[in-house]
Parts: structure tokens; sequence; C-alpha cells
């Protein structure tokens, strides 16, 4: 669903519960932040997610370029993607089950009963799984071969690389599930809408491999996340609804665990590869407690103008918990650092001013941002127990305007200097492959967007919208994961800048035949380096292209309805979608130099078709979709991992009443 929407790409690394990398305006990863209903997904209890959020829970998307709104009160660095999920607050059920190849398996169901008028009460669930073994092509493969040694006293290993045709996954799979109660009031006396919700969510994954270009993968590591999640939303409206006064608040506990069980590096043939030193076995993992907070108070002082303050405050507890190796000696005492408790605190502040002019034809946003961040650990090191802090604030600012010279014709324009505070696992890392860096400071931005839209209706059953926008980022101290020996550590070692435009069209005929394009054309290219160890690579880097960014991608949407042909038909769709992307490197390169070819990403062209049935009342549709219809095995995602090959996929959806 995401990945129509112009300028945006979204990546996974892998088959279904994959990690998500959501591409923006030239921003990716943790700068484009993700929200459920204007929540950040992050303080949710790890329940939902773009990885396994089933379709039928959402009622739209919404994606946030440059300025993102102030009622959001966060840290998104210039791109924001919010999930809107359906409200159900009638009498209802509806259920949905969808099969599909590599023994998939999706089920999720939605209920609601009105009890009174102001009362009602809301159930909702979903199931996944996948075994996500499908195939790959042209892989890499480490072989071990047994050859004689020098002296020929007998036959000792000797590794080399191959590459393999075609491999399937293996040791993959992912599962999923999560359950929601929710009670919601309104019209009270104290409260025009009141509700609470709890919930509880599970996934486990089985760990394949960290990079597939190594030409090995894992055996035995698995992962597993268990949280419980209660939410509360209080909305009030006082002085003839001129002030309104919103709340939300969450309280999250979850555990999250990782297990070597007689872990072994393999190949893709599953035969053992040695492993240059002892694999350690694990039994990690990270019990965690948060609660979040985001409280709005607006006023409207006229038709015209609002104003607006807005709060977010979150802080999580946690302790890193070794099962295997918890004691540690210090100063001759037993200490157990799994009771060594971490601390993480964020804190957003910001006031929004709105208004329009010239009979509503400008508009105008102007607001302000203060960012808080305080993180504090005890690390066990050299016979003490020191306590690690970091703690810094910023202050941001900006605005958009929009003159519509018609209702259907109008442009646009924005600045914010974005700030993104790091996250908890870039500064305390994740206690299996990625070291803490308490030295961060957060990534800063100057953001600059600009566009223009223009519909046109052609009697009562044709209608045309087009928009040309452009954007221009320029980041610094950006956060990147970079080697640290034999681990990983994220820096603040990169200034990029980034340039792009975007066009998009749509031709509708009715709520059954419609067509759209989006094409996205952008440089992200580095402007500086913060540390020794990057800038003695070459100066000629300085001016080359950022890694893992596509430049020029593009995607065309058909949808065609025979009932449009004539009213008297089924309600039958016909629909294709066509996803092209350009080739591009994931691995730094010199500005006038070669990319390594491993690294290059190959142009891609991705088709899937489908074909949906629905009655006139809504009430149940079916649906069967191919993806990767050529069954092109050079399609990849992020980082270079294969998209699936050719797979199929059957749903049903039944709304009992």
């Amino acid at each position: 669903m995401l990945k129509t929407a112009p300028g945006v790409l979204v990546r996974r690394s892998g088959g279904l519960g994959s990690n998500a990398n959501v591409n923006l305006n030239g921003l990716q990863g943790n700068a484009v932040r993700i929200y459920i209903d204007g929540f950040p997904v992050e303080y949710l209890g790890g329940g939902y997610n773009l990885n396994n959020l089933p379709g039928g829970v959402i009622d739209r998307l919404e994606v946030y370029k440059g300025v993102v709104p102030a009622d959001k009160a966060t840290d998104a660095l210039g791109g924001a993607v919010n999930i809107v999920s359906r409200k159900l607050y009638d009498d209802k059920i509806e259920l949905s089950y969808q099969v599909g190849s590599f023994n998939t398996h999706r089920a999720s169901f939605l209920a609601s009963k009105q009890i009174k008028d102001d009362f009602a009460v809301t159930l909702e669930g979903y199931y996944n799984y996948s075994d996500n073994d499908f195939l790959m092509g042209n892989v890499r493969n480490i072989v071990v071969d047994s050859i004689p040694d020098r002296f020929g006293n007998g036959l000792i290993p000797a590794i080399r690389v191959d590459t393999l045709d075609t491999v399937r996954r293996f040791h993959d799979a992912h599962r999923s599930s999560f359950l929601q109660v929710g009670l919601y009031w309104s019209d009270l006396s104290w409260a025009d809408q009141l509700s609470f919700s709890s919930n509880f969510s599970n996934r486990f994954d089985e760990v394949q491999t960290l990079n597939i270009a190594q030409g090995f993968a894992l055996l035995g590591r698995t992962g597993e996340t268990t949280a419980f999640n209660q939410s509360l939303n209080y909305v009030k409206r006082f002085l003839d609804k001129k002030l309104e006064l919103r709340y939300r608040g969450v309280i999250s506990n979850s555990v999250q665990a990782t297990k070597n069980n007689n872990l072994n590096r393999v190949n893709w043939n599953q035969e053992i590869i040695p492993a240059p030193r002892p694999v350690d076995t694990l039994d990690v993992e990270t019990e965690g407690f948060n609660h979040a907070h985001r409280f709005s108070l607006s006023y409207t002082i006229n038709q015209n103008h609002r104003l607006s303050v807005y709060n977010f405050y979150a802080r999580s507890r946690f302790f890193r918990k070794d099962n295997r190796n918890p004691f540690i000696e210090v100063n001759g005492e037993p200490i157990n650092r799994n009771e060594l408790p971490s601390f993480f605190t964020k804190n957003v502040a910001s006031i929004e001013w709105s208004g329009d002019w010239l009979d509503k034809k400008l508009s105008s946003v102007l607001f302000g941002k203060y960012y808080f961040y305080n993180a504090q650990t005890i690390v066990p090191f050299n016979n003490s127990l020191p306590n690690l802090e970091v703690e810094d604030s910023e202050t941001g600012y900006g605005g958009a305007l929009k003159y519509a010279f018609t209702n259907r014709f109008f442009i646009r324009g924005s600045y914010e200097f974005a700030v993104r505070i790091p996250t908890e696992r870039e500064v305390y890392g994740d206690f299996v492959n990625i070291n803490s860096n308490f030295n961060l400071i957060p990534e800063r931005s100057d953001n600059f967007n600009f566009g223009i839209t223009y519909e046109k209706s052609f009697a009562k059953f044709f209608r045309i919208n087009t928009s040309l926008d452009g954007f221009i980022r320029d980041t610094k101290d950006l956060i990147w994961l970079t080697p640290d020996g034999a681990f990983q550590q994220f820096r603040n070692n990169r200034q990029v800048k980034s340039l792009g435009v975007e066009w998009s069209f749509r031709a509708t005929r009715d709520d059954y035949s419609n067509v759209e394009f989006n094409l996205t054309t952008q440089e992200r290219t580095y402007q500086g380096f913060n540390f020794d160890e990057v800038t003695r690579q070459d100066p000629a880097f300085i001016g080359s292209r950022f890694p893992n960014t596509p430049r020029f991608f593009y995607n065309l949407q058909l949808n065609f309805g025979i009932k449009s042909i004539k009213r008297t038909l089924p309600n039958l769709v016909l629909y294709g979608s066509w996803f092209h992307v350009q080739e591009f490197s994931i691995t730094d390169e010199p500005l006038n130099g070669e990319p390594e070819p491993s690294s290059l990403v190959p142009t891609q062209n991705e088709f899937n078709v489908g074909v949906g049935y629905f009655l006139p009342d809504n009430r149940l549709s079916l649906s069967f979709q191919v993806n990767n219809l050529t069954n092109d095995l050079e399609l990849f995602d992020n980082w270079r991992v294969p998209k699936p090959n050719r797979n199929f996929q059957f749903k049903i959806n039944y709304q009992i009443f």
C-alpha cells in the first residue's frame, strides 16, 4: 500500500515479518518516523509495525514530506508515515483470511458492539505465519574443500567461493500475533471522547543471516518479542468548542530475547563452514518498561487563526540480561549485571500557529520545537560500576505556505530546521552485534520543500490530478552504522545533501477504474565526514553518492473495473502494478570511480497482477494476486537482499454484519 505513494520506496530485508525500511524524499531508516494514529510506533509495545500489520485493520495511510505536523510532536527529521487504523463503534464483525506461497497464512478480525448510545466495546486481532523459504538466484556461496597439506601427510580444509544459480532460503520463518480489547465512551459530561485499550503481542523469528553477500547463513539463532500495552485517550472541548484538550498515554512492558541454540555457520547447501573463532552462545534478552504521554491544547482564536501547544514525553527503563553469564566480580564481590538498569528519556515540546488569509486562499503555519533527551546506564568496568550518561537538547523551527488559485490548483512551500534524537538502539547497542555509543548527538537537517498541484474534472465521470514536487535536505551529523572491530557501532560521521524531484499523475473514471503513475529522481551525496577513519579513505568521496539509496524509480498502477462498463455487470476489478528501480550501489564509491560489481543492485522491473471480486454491499470480497509475475530472481530489497520469487496469494474478507 505504502510503496505506491509518490516519492516513497519500501524495502524489506526478506519475506513476511522482515524489517521494513521506508525511503522518503532522500531520507530513510529512523529519519522517517512511523506513527499509529499519530503516536510513535516504538512506544506501542511491538504489536503494531509495518512488517506485520494486516491491511484489513488500516483505514488509510498519511505520508508527510518536509514539515511533519506539530501535533505528532516528536523528532521526525523531515518525513513521516501515519497509519490510521479503522474505527468500529457500531455493531459489526469482520473476518479475513489469506493463504499464499511459502506456507504463508494471515488471519485478522475486527469486532465491535455498541452497548449504549455513549458506550461501545471493540475487539481486534491478527495472526501471521510464513516459512519464507523462497528461491534466490545467483547467490554467493562458500564451499569447504579437502586438499592435501604441503607435506602430504593428510587433508586440510580449504575455503573457496562459488556461485549458485538458484537456492532456497531456510531457517527464516516468521510468526506474529496480536490481540486487543478496547472500551469507548462518547459525549460524557467530563469527556467528549474517552477510550481505553489493552493488547498483547508476540512475534518469533528464525534469524537466517545478517548479510547474504557473506556467502553463508546462520542456523540456530532465533529472536522473540512479547509485549503488553495499555493506552488511554481523552478529548474534551471547552469555551463553546474553541478550546480543545487532548491527551494520550501509553504504558508498555516488553521482553526481547535472542538465543543461539546449537548455532552453526552453514553455506547455502546447509553444509557447516568452520568459523575463524568459536561462535559465541547467546541467551540474552532486554526486559523493558516504558511510558509515553502526548498532550495538546489548541485554541481557535477566530475562524481563520488557531494557536496550539504540544508536548510529548517518554521514559524507558530496561535491563540487558545475559542469562548464561549473569555474574561478574567487582572489587571481590559478585555483581548480577542483569539487575543493573538503564534509562532513556525523551521530551519534545512544540508551539504552532496556523492562519488563513485572503479569503482562505493563502494558508500559513509557523512552529517552534524544543528537543531534549537523556540516556544513562551503569556499566561494570575495571573493578568499578561507573555511571555513563549523555544529555543533549536542540531547538527546531519552521513554517509552511500554501496558495490556492482555485479549489483545485495550488502551490505550496515549506522550510524546517529539523532534529532527530538518537534511538535507544543507537545509543545502547543491541547486546549482540552492535556496541553502545554515549557520544552520539542528534541529527540536524535544513529541509526545503516546494510543489504544485492541479486537478481537473471532465463531465461527471472522469478526473485527473497531477503534482510536481521538489525537495532539498542538508543533513549534519547523520547517524550511521559503521564497523567497530569485530562488531558495529552507530556514529555521527557523515554530512549528506539530498536533492530530488517527484511527479505524480492520476486519472480516475470512477471507484472501479483508474490509472496512477509516480516518478522520482533524487541525488544523495556526501558533503563531509566527521571521523578520520572515514576521511582517510580518499578525499574523492566528497560529492560521491550515498550508498544504498536508489536514484531513479517509478511505479505504474492500473485498476480496471468490469462494472464500469455496465452497471449490471459483477463487481469485478482487474489490477496490475509495475515497479521500476534504476541500478545503484549499496557501498561507497569514489566520485569518479566504479563500484564493485558485487555491490551493484541491477535495474529492476517488478510486475504484479491480480483480480478482485466483491458483493454490491461490500460484505464479501475475494482477491487473487500474483507477485513477481515474471519470476525474476534478480529483484532485490534493502541491502541487496533478494525478493521472493513468483508467488501467489488468495484472500477472503467477510463482514458478518
